[in-house]
């Protein structure tokens, strides 16, 4: 759970004590939620943790040195465009609310990092000692608040006050070392039951398996159980062989081997020779037979494999918090070739393969403004990009006259395109089109519900209804830049 107004303001407290007239040194962002920065002051270094994640949003200082992403996202680029070497003048919580401001002053320039640990809408927001947003982290999914590049930041709406959370840090001497710990503690126990579920779902699924291979073996084997009653009709008709005569669709036999010798009715093929009848009898009986003791051979291995299966579930299901997967890894993947391609798999397994990210149909470009654009990769990409993909309230681009890439802006529900990222996207949209890069192009845009695919028409083809223009020159110093930002 987010730190709560207490936790949050003892953090400030000890922040204010460490950091306010130190200088930043270096700006790391290690995942999509998260920032690092580290801060020079009274000799020594302090590592500070902005975190955004739903549940997890905190500030507090931690002991060691971030990794960072590769390339760095738009956000951090920000920062150290603009931050690093910046003295932090002052540290507060101006509202009623867990908002935490870091002024900072750069020469003549004057910035202020605002993290918000509210419940609904964590976020990290650079702007400037009046408040005007110039970059977020994160597109802001708030639907009473405008907090886009150029607006003026507002603090979250004071709602009920719920349950709040226990004091994690109670007496300890530091806030920051307690708060490090329980949630350095939950992402452990996190990261233990990531990897137990996705231990228990491989060997679940082998178990799932092989229990459907077993019952389908034990149906074989039934059929394969038939072949006595082959060869005792094929014995009958043998010894009345003199009787058969073509074209006979039946004949009456004694049962030789009932005690009673009750007279059998045996069905024929009028098509087929006495001697082929009984040459078939006898070797449905010979292939049965031998299938009986293939299939009996395996029913055996596959009901070894059950057990074992089971066995290993259960031992995997019971491994404690602390306790190494190795020995279990090791006898699973014993099991079976797909048992070891599921661990080698596994996220985070030392010396495992990563796993495979899926294809996507379209390229995703993280703008300055930080919202994402989607660029479809080809024409039938282009159809499951719009329609798969995308939203209804999204906006969708494509550039009049010219066949090219559709171009999709994610939105929350009610949000309106800025100027500036609608203008990113249009660049795109002429980029990835076979419309000339230099003079003016006409690139409509409008709401992706009003898109529609033409009935039996080519892979991407669409109508489109409600749309605006926009003329848009290709300034490619702009379109270099923007290029850049691609993410996958």
């Amino acid at each position: 759970m987010n730190l709560s107004l207490t936790e949050l303001e003892k953090v400030v407290r000890e922040l204010d004590r460490e950091i306010v007239s130190g200088q930043i040194q270096e700006f790391r962002q290690p995942t999509a939620s998260t920032i690092w920065m580290a801060v020079r002051a009274n000799g020594r270094t302090v590592n500070v943790l902005f975190e955004t994640a739903r549940q997890r949003a905190r500030l507090h200082a931690v002991d060691e040195r971030s990794s960072t992403l590769t390339p760095p996202p738009a956000f951090v680029s920000h920062l150290r465009a603009h931050l690093e070497n910046a003295r932090i003048v002052a540290l507060d919580m101006p509202w009623a609310d867990r908002v935490v401001v870091v002024r900072c002053l750069r020469g003549e320039e004057r910035r202020a990092l605002v993290l918000e640990c509210s419940s609904h809408h964590p976020n990290l927001f650079v702007t400037d000692w009046k408040g005007r947003i110039q970059q977020a982290l994160r597109p802001s999914d708030s639907s009473r608040r405008a907090l886009g590049p150029g607006d003026l930041y507002e603090p979250p709406p004071l709602g009920p006050v719920g349950a709040a959370p226990g004091d994690r840090i109670g007496d300890a001497s530091s806030a920051s070392v307690a708060l490090a710990h329980h949630f350095g503690s939950l992402e452990v126990a996190e990261e233990h039951e990531r990897q137990q579920r996705h231990r228990e779902q491989a060997v679940r699924k082998e178990l799932r398996r092989t229990e459907r291979a077993l019952a389908s073996v034990r149906r074989d084997l039934a059929r394969a159980g038939l072949w006595e009653s082959h060869q005792r009709r094929g014995e009958l008709l043998k010894a009345n062989y003199a009787r058969l005569r073509p074209g006979t669709t039946a004949v009456e036999v004694v049962d030789y081997w009932d005690p009673e010798q009750q007279v059998l009715t045996v069905a024929l093929d009028p098509a087929r020779s006495p001697q082929d009848i009984v040459e078939d009898c006898f070797r449905k009986a010979r292939k049965g037979k031998r299938g009986a003791r293939v299939a009996a051979a395996r029913a055996q291995e596959l009901e070894a494999g059950v057990r074992l299966l089971e066995v290993l579930l259960a031992a995997v299901e019971g491994v404690a918090l602390g306790i190494s997967f190795d020995l279990i890894d090791q006898r699973v993947m014993e099991v079976s070739p797909r048992l070891r391609r599921a661990l080698e798999q596994c996220p985070g397994k030392t010396g495992g393969r990563p796993p495979v990210a899926p294809r996507l149909p379209y390229r995703e470009f993280l703008v300055p403004s930080g919202r994402s654009i989607r660029v479809g990769r080809g024409a039938r990409d282009n159809h499951v990009l719009t329609f798969q993909h995308s939203a209804p309230h999204d906006v969708w681009l494509h550039v009049r006259g010219f066949s090219g890439s559709h171009v999709v802006l994610p939105l929350a529900r009610g949000q309106e395109p800025d100027t500036e990222t609608l203008l990113d996207a249009a660049y795109l949209a002429i980029h990835y089109s076979k419309a000339p890069d230099e003079g003016f192009n006409e690139v409509m845009w409008t709401r992706r519900k009003h898109v529609r695919a033409v009935k039996k028409g080519a892979p991407g083809q669409v109508t489109v209804q409600q749309e605006k223009n926009l003329a848009v020159e290709v300034n490619p110093q702009r379109l270099a830049e923007l290029l850049r930002y691609r993410e996958r």
